[in-house]
């Protein structure tokens, strides 16, 4: 091809990169600075940048709510996890408590929702009896235990 024979070795490092289209696009908005990045992590972390300057939130968190008294959970995902607890609570009249949260997306949250189908307190919904299972997972797996101030 043509194109390829007229690349130069600095185009040719770009062929691999799955974020060179990407990085492209959002060059083209105005009013966006654009950076040469060097390498792929570069290019992730400098995108990542660019969208949370935009106000586009791309973190995406498991987050696990509990009912106090009631023994149920709420597991959900939300970019902000303790402005949901707050969402929550606003129509809730069980005071609700944000056991932990972990990094993922509602593709995880789906896997997890299956895997504790047994413990469903409805059919399709996403609150969870607290069973010892349940709460050993949130254990082992969310980032930290926050003890964010129950409302």
């Amino acid at each position: 091809m043509l194109i390829e024979e007229h690349q130069t070795d600095e185009d040719k490092r770009w062929d691999h990169c799955p974020l060179y289209d990407a990085y492209w696009f959002v060059g083209s908005f105005p009013n966006v600075q654009v950076h040469l990045a060097r390498d792929e992590q570069e290019s992730a972390a400098c995108l990542d940048d660019i969208l949370k300057c935009l106000g586009v939130l791309t973190s995406s968190y498991v987050y696990f709510i509990e009912a106090i008294g009631r023994n149920e959970i709420k597991i959900g995902t939300s970019s902000e996890p303790e402005k949901r607890l707050l969402e929550l609570q606003t129509g809730n009249g069980s005071q609700l408590e944000l056991l932990g949260m972990m990094g993922g997306n509602r593709t995880v949250e789906c896997e997890i929702h299956d895997r504790f189908q047994q413990y469903r307190v409805r059919q399709a919904g996403e609150w969870f009896y607290g069973a010892d299972e349940v709460r050993e997972f949130i254990a082992r797996n969310t980032e930290s235990q926050l003890q964010v101030s129950s409302i």
